[in-house]
Order: structure tokens, then C-alpha cells, then sequence
């Protein structure tokens, strides 16, 4: 229900823009720079522009007066991707002429950071709080956190063993986050955890959050989207007890799962 509210109040407040600027063109758009385990960093250039009417001319896309050539199209839309290096801490200014003018928009690439809580040999206890932490990025305007708890435990009411998962991600303006331990231990038979791990992923962002309310960032001809994205390397951590192996790794869904987030701020045609 709160997810469909939430559509309901961007499609409202997009609609609302169309009527000002009277064009068809909506823009969904992204900047993205992800940091492995290993350091090695990857990139994606991603703007879509959708015109339910069709197009009479194919949209001309530029960042920083370079033009990206089409990666998708169809009739409604044109997908224009790459994955060329994106320098942090710099402006990108977006430009997209078509048929009814040009629609811009301006962002920065957020800087490199760290997570400095809880590290790698971090043990969450049954009755403790989780407090994940991380230095501040440069141009960063919010953060947005995706974490990830499983474990598995024992039912102290039958003696049988069970896992429980614990997926959670939100809008942060501050660099750091108190989690209480009813949040990821919400049961009183849960008192022997046998094993378990967690991990956190913190995006540095740019562009409007992702909360109810908040306005696109697409002015002249047409409304939208434009973020940019810097991930850094992930915090992992145990839960209750170390595993032997390591067996969670969310890093590629959590970096899917921000785009899905991104795509759905504009009602696709």
C-alpha cells in the first residue's frame, strides 16, 4: 500500500510538471560508479527518455557536451548508455534536444569514501545494536544505505533451528545509522544463534532523494530524474557467530536494486 501511494504522489507531482512546461518528454537518468571487493571500480552512463506520443525526431543526448551514442530504443523511448570512466567530485550537465526544445539538468559525481563501522572482524550480538558508520563524500547531498542479516538460530520453544533474513534500505543524510536489535532479532525464542552474517552497502548520492515529496531535477522541456551514484567497498560482519565460509554477497542486487528504485521515480509510457 505505501508503495503504491508513493507512485501515486510522483506520477501526480510529474504530471503536474508536464502541464507547466507542456512537453511529452520524460527523462530517467543516472550516473554510476561502483568499487569492487578489490578495489577495481566499474561505470555506467544510463539516460533513458520516454514520450508516450512517439517521436518525430530522435532525441540528441549530451553530458557535458559529449554525446552518448544509443545503447536501446523503441518506439516510446531511447536508451542512451555507456560505460566510460566518470571522474568524481566534478559537475555533469545534462542536455537533451528534441522535437519540442531541450530539457537540462546538473548534478556532481560524489567522491570516494569509506565504511568505517562495523569492521571486517565485527561480531553482532543477540542484544546489541548495529551502528554502521563511513567518512564523508565530497558533493554527497545524501547516502543511501541497503543492508542485508541472516543467521541461523536456534528455537529455544522446540529446539529446532531456522533462518531468519533481515533486508532493509533507506535515505540517510547524516554519515552514520543506529540500528536497535529488535529491528533484526524480533523474537524472545530467539536466543541461540548458531551462526549468521551481514553486510552494507552505502551509495554517496546525488540528485533527489528517494522519499515522497521530492521534485525531479529536469528543467526546460520535459521533466524526470538525473542522480549520480559513487558505491564504495561494502562492510561484511558476522552475526552471533562466524561462519566458515563466507556465503552473502547482495553488492550486484543492492546496486540493481537502487536502479530499479531510480528507474520507478517516472511513470514509464
Amino acid at each position: 500500500m505505501k508503495k503504491f501511494w508513493l507512485v501515486i504522489l510522483i506520477t501526480s507531482a510529474l504530471l503536474t510538471q508536464c502541464n507547466k512546461n507542456k512537453s511529452n518528454i520524460i527523462i530517467s537518468g543516472f550516473l554510476f560508479k561502483t568499487t569492487d571487493y578489490f578495489g577495481d571500480s566499474s561505470y555506467s552512463r544510463d539516460i533513458t527518455v520516454y514520450n508516450n506520443n512517439g517521436f518525430s525526431m530522435i532525441p540528441v543526448t549530451t553530458i557535458n557536451n559529449e554525446t552518448l551514442g544509443i545503447y536501446d530504443y523503441n518506439i516510446n523511448w531511447y536508451e542512451y548508455a555507456d560505460e566510460k570512466i566518470i571522474p568524481i567530485s566534478q559537475d555533469y550537465e545534462l542536455e537533451v534536444k528534441h522535437a519540442d526544445g531541450t530539457a537540462k539538468s546538473k548534478i556532481a559525481m560524489p567522491g570516494n569514501f569509506r565504511i568505517t563501522m562495523p569492521d571486517t572482524s565485527f561480531v553482532l550480538p543477540r542484544d546489541s545494536a548495529l551502528v554502521i558508520g563511513w567518512t564523508k563524500s565530497e558533493k554527497a547531498t545524501w547516502y543511501w544505505l541497503d543492508f542485508y542479516i541472516t543467521y541461523e538460530y536456534e528455537d529455544t520453544t522446540t529446539g529446532e533451528t531456522d533462518y531468519y533474513d533481515f533486508w532493509k534500505d533507506t535515505v540517510i543524510t547524516d554519515t552514520f545509522v543506529r540500528l536497535q536489535p529488535n529491528r533484526f532479532f524480533p523474537f524472545d525464542s530467539l536466543n541461540i544463534i548458531l551462526e549468521g552474517e551481514g553486510e552494507a552497502n552505502v551509495w554517496a548520492m546525488d540528485g533527489p532523494k528517494i522519499i515522497p515529496g521530492s521534485e525531479g531535477n529536469i528543467s526546460g522541456d520535459g521533466i524526470g530524474f538525473f542522480h549520480a551514484a559513487n558505491e564504495q567497498p561494502d562492510a561484511y560482519f558476522y552475526v552471533g557467530a562466524r561462519p566458515s565460509v563466507r556465503h552473502l554477497y547482495i553488492k550486484e542486487l543492492s546496486r540493481e536494486k537502487l536502479k530499479g528504485k531510480l528507474r520507478s521515480l517516472v511513470p514509464i509510457p
